[in-house]
């Protein structure tokens, strides 16, 4: 399945792998019952897996290959739905938070920006200012700090 996102080109062997993984995923959603009660070392795999499936899904369902009977599609369509739903949920706090923080910053920092164009602030010396690193000005090491 890899390969097929990577190069878009369906082979046998993805129906097969897309079928293996979906009824390990089934017997791993079976076993545990909740994402939450995943171990915390099977859960980066587990959420990999669930990614890998709606991804594929969304690549055959955007290139027409294989043809799926429209009740096939539907069923698969709504699997991809409720995948969808588990492995890209963003809690409303953490959205709330992001806001808050952005929101903050360009309060903050919306002066400086404003005042030198969002070009180099003067009056740091050349090495401190960000995106620049430590630059060798040719003055030797006794002007390092």
């Amino acid at each position: 399945m890899v390969d097929y996102i990577r190069t878009r080109e369906f082979k046998p062997t993805t129906m097969l792998a897309l079928r293996q993984l979906v009824n390990e995923i089934g017997d791993e959603t079976v076993l545990y019952k909740d994402l939450a009660q995943v171990p915390s070392d099977k859960v980066r795999n587990f959420g990999n897996d669930m990614y890998m499936v709606t991804e594929t899904v969304r690549l055959m369902q955007k290139s027409g290959k294989p043809t799926f009977a429209a009740g096939d599609l539907a069923t698969l369509m709504n699997y991809k739905k409720h995948v969808d739903n588990a492995t890209t949920f963003i809690p409303t706090w953490v959205k709330v938070a992001v806001a808050i923080a952005l929101g903050l910053g360009t309060m903050v920092g919306w002066k400086r920006i404003g005042r030198h164009g969002g070009g180099e602030d003067r009056q740091e010396p050349p090495h401190l200012r960000a995106g620049c690193g430590r630059r060798d000005y040719g003055h030797g090491d006794d002007r390092r700090r």
